[in-house]
């Protein structure tokens, strides 16, 4: 009646064991290669991330640096101190900006909309240890003349002002 052959159960089952097989073949070749493309999507995930946490950790860590050193900047007693621990909070604030900077050119990081404010102050920063530097060698040039006209009206002594241990030390007394 048909042309076609009829197939025994036999044929039929191994028919159907081999298309079983093929299609799960099949799908398992489609889920490997999504799986695969998974993998690298999280790779590069895990990567930027890492690279974030990197650099928040640095930021953290200068920002405990700067909060560390910026309160004792005012209590240091020479110019030259406070020259030196002026520098290396510039020098940490400069390291601070090229960080931002970078993160600048990420438009899609969440953080760039603050990037102008956050130069701001970086610089307001600089600007103000820069200004505490130059105030502190005039106020130790004035101190200095000070202390030379203190000798002068002295008669080779020193002026004593109670509670003032910087020129009581200076003057040979404590």
């Amino acid at each position: 009646m048909n042309g076609a052959p009829k197939l025994n159960i036999r044929q039929r089952l191994w028919i159907a064991l081999g298309l079983l097989a093929s299609s799960t073949l099949f799908v398992g070749g489609v889920a490997w290669f999504s799986l695969d493309r998974a993998n690298i999507g999280l790779e590069t995930l895990h990567q930027q991330t890492l690279s974030e946490v990197a650099r928040v950790l640095r930021l953290s860590r200068q920002s405990s640096d700067i909060a560390a050193s910026a309160p004792f900047l005012l209590s240091y007693p020479s110019a030259y101190l406070i020259e030196k621990e002026g520098k290396s909070l510039a020098q940490t604030l400069q390291q601070v900006a090229d960080d931002w900077h970078s993160v600048g050119a990420e438009p899609n990081f969440e953080v760039a909309a603050f990037h102008d404010e956050i130069n701001a102050a970086i610089s307001a920063m600089k600007t103000a240890i820069e200004e505490l530097a130059v105030s502190a060698e005039a106020l130790t040039v004035e101190r200095e003349a000070t202390e030379t006209l203190a000798k002068r009206l002295g008669g080779g002594k020193c002026l004593l002002q109670p509670g003032n241990q910087t020129l009581n030390r200076r003057c040979g007394t404590s």
